[in-house]
């Protein structure tokens, strides 16, 4: 009897631990970098770019995105206008604690367009 009591209650540990869905979010900490993004496409309120880092990143995980996602383009939503081929100063957000979104990136942070002489806005 103590057997089968003591197998019922690790049964049903395994039943409600399986199916218990994973908690995301919570507090967050990001690791901010500058980066340069060119607008490869705009169709409405979405802009398509690529980015280009231009702070030196040493984070291991970082990096790691860098080498899987750095080539990729990415669309965001905005409501302000922006020309194919042109090129803007970014903030590129990338997750250092929490499990919220990986990347957050600000294309908002300023009104400055890259001008190959430009440092990036303070």
């Amino acid at each position: 009897m103590k057997k089968a009591i003591i197998l019922l209650g690790l049964l049903l540990l395994l039943i409600v631990g399986c199916t218990q869905e994973k908690m995301e979010g919570g507090p967050c900490s990001y690791q901010t970098y500058d980066a340069i993004a060119t607008i490869t496409a705009v169709n409405g309120s979405e802009v398509t770019f690529t980015i280009e880092m231009v702070d030196e990143v040493t984070e291991e995980w970082h990096i790691s995105w860098l080498d899987s996602y750095g080539d990729n383009e990415f669309t965001e939503t905005i409501d302000f206008e922006l020309e194919v081929g042109k090129r803007k100063w970014l903030e590129v957000d990338l997750i250092t604690e929490g499990t919220c979104s990986p990347w957050i990136f600000d294309l908002d942070v300023n009104d400055k367009w890259v001008d190959d002489t430009d440092p990036p806005p303070q």
